[in-house]
């Protein structure tokens, strides 16, 4: 999986590619993220192709994207958008004049659960008539979005995936980024970053080009201009009617041929400005109904090997999804009666991997899918169910309420032998399991009858356990007490993580999903009721959750940060001035329990190489992998606040 695409358009930027890349790898490896750099050339006339092919024949993170001409700077990154892969999508211009070097300041703020972070120039080395006028259009972008931002014009910023997969939709020819990013007002966190001077080349933007690109930006985001006119042109007349009775009562001919003279000139010019606005509008409605792209690419370049392999897979996957449908088509023919008729809700990968062991059963037809919209709030790092539906024809529902009675009466409609929840979000009503024959089944990824609820992944990790497991039972209305139809037991490994964990489930639902099926569809099986008094029920988990008490032991808080650490928010602590420090991994410290005694909670007591031993309310724990805040460069920045008692002290929660 990647984790960080980084998009630069690039436009006669010779000069200045060499370091910009030296300074991106330079960055980017620092991190310890996987990522991609995507250069899209907006049709340069210099060296720069040139560059950028050398530079991918060499590097398999980096891919080139060559426009067929110059689109502009904002459907260069459209075009990035559209390849990129990672979960975090970094823009920055070529220029390097937002220096690479603050890329990790934005991923701290996203880390700390933004779905934006956007920078705001300091010191900026621009004329006095680009300052001006950028504040000029900051200042009506808020009024106009109703935002607080500074820095509109700064392309140094992060997004989280959901937010540019909306900013996907959004294929206005006049798009301009950071303005449409404001728009879909997301949660969004604006940061001081370095600005510099060019160091080679011109800038793209020429006092005309400016003065058109803001125009563009105006006019994009709002009907204000055009509404503007038309509150001129009536205080005009209104002005021209005060002129006339002026001019009437004087009784002076002369006076009134000048005012009237006068009254014509600027009636005139408000009605040619009014229609220069009005065309400007009917050019971009004319653009959008003849629906000229965004962008046309000439060439991608990759590593040839890895383009190689990659179009062999999907010409080998071509072939296979046209021979499971060939060969779905025949079984269809034939055994269309002994087919069982299967709805799956199912959602994340659980979801996704139970639907792929449903197509791979000859005996089951899967007539029809349910699954939740994804929320832009949350990090999709898993495969989409939607997504594999449709790529075998399946119908797809996606409602905010799975019990309307719209949807009951649709599922009815398909004539269900059986319902299958696969890491589904919401309870079916006893409404909705009626319309199967043999009602719904559920999977579990616990040993039922502990850990029913929410997040059993998470918190059997949270708790300690050695070993959890996948259960399938059958639903009633009682959420996760149904009896159980088979279980297998999975072992925790002492360092495995929430992820770990869960590809561990996944890898035996095939398994489980085709063992379960076969007894429930078999009469005479019977299956097991639960045990309630070995019963516990926990509650959905919630990124606040994540919070450290170092007043715990070691152990505990080595097992809370394995259970909510990447791809889930991560556990952290926080300074009373609000600065959260994020903690991604770590280890205990061996058969040392108590470094310190004496020494309270939360204070760091010894290093281990670069890493931190932090007190706790028994032994000690070491910080492997964190994340600052963006204001400060080392960890110790974080630990010396000012309103702590002792240097050394970590910000009590």
């Amino acid at each position: 999986m990647i984790e960080l695409s980084v998009i630069i358009p690039i436009y006669n930027e010779a000069e200045n590619l060499p370091e910009l890349y030296r300074r991106l790898r330079q960055t980017l490896d620092a991190i310890s993220r996987t990522y991609e750099l995507i250069f899209v050339d907006d049709g340069s006339a210099d060296q720069s192709v040139e560059l950028l092919t050398r530079y991918s024949q060499t590097d398999e993170r980096l891919i080139t994207i060559r426009l067929a001409r110059n689109f502009g700077q904002h459907a260069a990154i459209c075009a990035g958008f559209d390849r990129a892969k990672g979960e975090i999508l970094i823009t920055l211009d070529g220029d390097l004049q937002n220096p690479p070097e603050e890329i990790p300041k934005l991923i701290s703020i996203i880390d700390q659960g933004y779905d934006a972070a956007v920078g705001w120039r300091q010191n900026r080395q621009d004329s006095w008539f680009r300052k001006l006028a950028s504040l000029a259009v900051n200042r009506a972008l808020n009024r106009i979005l109703e935002t607080d931002l500074h820095d509109y014009g700064c392309m140094l910023r992060a997004y989280r995936r959901p937010v540019v997969e909306m900013m996907r939709q959004i294929r206005d020819k006049s798009l301009f980024i950071p303005a449409t990013a404001a728009w879909l007002q997301v949660k969004t966190k604006e940061i001081p970053i370095k600005h510099e001077a060019r160091p080679g080349g011109k800038s793209k933007y020429p006092l005309l080009r400016l003065i058109r690109l803001n125009f563009d930006l105006l006019t994009s985001v709002s009907l204000l201009p055009i509404q503007l006119i038309g509150g001129s042109g009536l205080c005009l007349s209104i002005f021209g009617a005060i002129i006339a009775l002026y001019a009437t009562f004087q009784g002076s001919q002369n006076r009134s041929v000048l005012y009237i003279s006068a009254l014509l000139c600027i009636l005139f010019g408000a009605v040619l400005l009014s229609l220069g606005i009005l065309g400007e509008y009917m050019g971009r409605m004319y653009r959008q109904v003849r629906s000229q792209p965004l962008y046309l690419i000439k060439e991608v370049r990759e590593i040839k090997e890895v383009r190689e392999i990659k179009e062999v897979r999907e010409i080998k996957e071509v072939r296979e999804i046209k021979e499971v449908r060939e060969i779905k088509e025949v079984r269809e023919k034939k055994k269309s009666v002994d087919r069982k008729r299967v709805v799956l809700f199912g959602y994340h990968d659980i979801g996704y991997v139970a639907l792929q062991t449903l197509l791979n059963l000859d005996h089951i037809n899967v007539v029809a899918v349910v699954t939740h919209p994804d929320d832009t709030q949350e990090n999709i790092w898993f495969r989409s169910v939607r997504e594999r539906s449709f790529q075998n024809c399946i119908p797809v529902y996606q409602p905010n309420n799975v019990n309307a009675p719209e949807l009951v009466v649709q599922i009815q409609g398909y004539h269900p032998d059986l319902l299958i929840s696969a890491h589904f979000r919401q309870i079916l009503s006893k409404e909705l399991l009626q319309t199967a024959s043999l009602g719904g089944i559920n999977l579990h990824a616990s040993m039922l009858p502990k850990y029913r609820g929410r997040a059993p992944i998470n918190w059997a990790i949270v708790n300690g356990e050695s070993e959890t497991g996948l259960t399938m039972h059958i639903m009633e209305r009682r959420v996760d007490r149904g009896p159980i139809i088979i279980q297998q037991r999975v072992p925790i490994g002492f360092k495995d993580t929430a992820l770990d964990l869960y590809k561990k489930i996944c890898e035996i639902i095939p398994e489980i999903l085709t063992e379960g099926l076969s007894r429930r569809f078999n009469p005479a099986f019977i299956p097991t009721r639960q045990d309630e008094s070995r019963a516990t029920k926990y509650p959905g988990r919630i990124p606040e959750d994540g919070k450290i008490d170092w007043n715990c032991p070691a152990i505990e808080i080595y097992n809370l940060i394995r259970a909510v650490t990447r791809p889930y928010p991560g556990a952290f602590c926080q300074s009373k001035e609000g600065l959260q420090l994020y903690v991604w991994k770590a280890d205990l410290t061996g058969d040392k329990p108590d470094l310190s005694p004496g020494i309270s909670p939360g204070k760091i007591v010894s290093w281990e190489g670069n890493c931190p031993i932090v007190q706790t309310g028994k032994g000690g724990i070491i910080l492997l992998e964190y994340s600052l805040p963006y204001n400060c460069e080392q960890i110790q920045d974080f630990f010396l606040s000012e309103n702590l008692a002792k240097k050394n002290q970590i910000p009590n929660l």
